[in-house]
């Protein structure tokens, strides 16, 4: 008798996860996969969904021997990039990467225009290049012939379930995270597709995060080897995903969702909008109508990669982490590392920048200044999030490979002065894909994450507070 199982996908930037799940939720297997990024200018970033897609088809024939029998499969991805494509579901063009800013002085111009605060008020998005209506006015200027030809713009993992349903659909969290959806009526905003010179019929129907807009296809299972007929269910933006495999709900726990982006993601309040804006918090409707909360440092892992690569030869990763431990002691006198690579949340032109730099610093203490930078950025936003949603964190709890490392996790502990709770499994992203699967189809009725390893807040964690205030003092000049 085969063993029925749950499928969660993962469609990361960096990453393509396709992992199966006992009927509990537990990890059973999991397969990587590489994306690939082009350029089709050095300024710009782009995916190719097809390539996606076919990435998908093999990781599910290497993932489903023959013992196993999926009952259903959950997709979560990334938000912002969509995929422009025709009448038959084909891609026309790659999609434009979500940190792809090619049009974020449009998005600027526009948002002054439009009024900031009215624009987040509809939207509940934050004004930058990387939402999907920034780079469909840059379209709009510089490809207008283009928009007329795309019958559906759809998001990463709309194209995904799209290629194995038929059916052109996305969900409230991916659907908000284009800044053309209004949250409160739920519907696409007609004001706001008319400035792209969009029609209503070229974005996808949107149904509620957590629900199936179909089945798996005759075609589609012959390409996969899924069962014809098992429901797909839109898990929705990668980092809301997560929060369901790390149990985030009406409660004081926030979850760390780390990947090349790094986000706090909570529940549970409902502040007012204009302290949620002031302080560059972003938030969508999410499973069951309930609101999730996000705060984003849009280049954690990509700041460790970026510098690990330059000072290290392969493995580049445990050498990175060696050397960051190794300086931990003498951290007092290293430089400050301001982790903006990718923009910064409220001013999306800032860059990164390391201050404090002497000749007597070593790559050691290059690599602990990073995960410093990233912990003390992490602070500052979830000191802002406890500010404006009148809830104190009493521990924070972390997913994604990053957090199998002993050294950052120790230090976020001891710069948080929280206890910082590690996931039994670090794939939560696929892990709440899975859960929600499981949801639609009864087999999971409750969900309690399992906690791997909890760090503790070390007696001498006070000695990074003089520093901390340095890097609030940094920070005031990019704001």
């Amino acid at each position: 008798m085969k063993t029925e199982v749950l499928i969660g996908i993962d469609a990361g930037s960096t990453h393509l996860k396709a992992a199966l799940y006992t009927l509990k939720g537990e990890l059973i297997a999991i397969k990587h996969s590489r994306v690939m990024t082009y350029h089709s200018q050095p300024s710009f970033s782009e995916y190719d969904a097809e390539e996606i897609f076919t990435q998908l088809c093999r990781s599910f024939r290497e993932l489903l021997t023959p013992e196993y029998r999926p009952v259903a499969v959950g997709i979560s991805s990334f938000g912002e990039s969509v995929v422009p494509v025709d009448s038959n579901g084909n891609a026309l063009d790659r999609a434009v990467a979500w940190y792809d800013m090619r049009g974020q002085d449009l998005i600027a111009g526009f948002a002054r225009e439009y009024g900031d605060s009215r624009l987040y008020t509809l939207t509940g998005q934050l004004p930058s290049g990387k939402f999907t209506l920034s780079k469909l006015l840059w379209m709009k200027r510089n490809t207008p012939e283009f928009l007329g030809k795309v019958h559906r713009f759809l998001f990463i993992q709309d194209y995904l379930a799209s290629r194995l349903t038929g059916n052109l659909c996305t969900d409230f969290s991916l659907a908000s995270r284009s800044m053309m959806f209004d949250i409160s009526r739920l519907k696409w905003s007609q004001e706001l597709l008319s400035t792209c010179g969009l029609e209503e019929k070229q974005m996808p129907i949107v149904i509620p995060s957590g629900t199936a807009p179909g089945n798996v296809t005759k075609q589609a299972s012959l390409l996969t080897g899924l069962p014809c007929g098992i429901p797909v269910i839109l898990a929705g933006h990668d980092h809301a995903s997560a929060s369901v495999a790390a149990g985030i709900g009406e409660n004081n726990v926030v979850l760390d969702s780390l990947g090349t982006s790094e986000t706090s993601i909570f529940t549970g309040c409902h502040p007012e909008s204009k302290a949620l804006h002031s302080c560059g918090i972003g938030f969508y409707p999410y499973v069951q109508g309930k609101q999730r909360y996000l705060s984003s440092i849009q280049g954690c892992g990509f700041s460790i990669e970026w510098m690990a690569r330059l000072l290290f030869e392969e493995p580049v990763f445990p050498k990175f982490f060696a050397a960051a431990g190794s300086a931990i002691e003498k951290s007092l006198d290293s430089p400050l590392f301001f982790p903006y690579l990718r923009g910064l949340q409220e001013a999306p032109k800032a860059s990164g920048s390391i201050t404090g730099l002497k000749d007597v610093h070593t790559k050691e203490s290059l690599c602990y200044s990073v995960l410093e930078g990233l912990c003390f950025e992490y602070k500052r936003r979830m000191q802002s999030a406890e500010a404006v949603s009148g809830i104190t964190f009493s521990r924070v709890r972390v997913a994604g490979r990053l957090s199998q490392e002993a050294v950052f996790m120790q230090l976020k502990s001891d710069i948080l002065r929280k206890p910082v709770e590690v996931l039994a499994q670090p794939e939560a992203v696929s892990q709440g894909a899975a859960i929600l699967a499981g949801k639609y189809c009864g087999c999971i009725t409750s969900w309690e994450p399992h906690i791997q390893t909890a760090f503790l807040p070390c007696k001498c964690g006070g000695r990074y507070e003089e520093r901390y205030k340095k890097y609030l003092l940094g920070v005031d000049g990019f704001l």
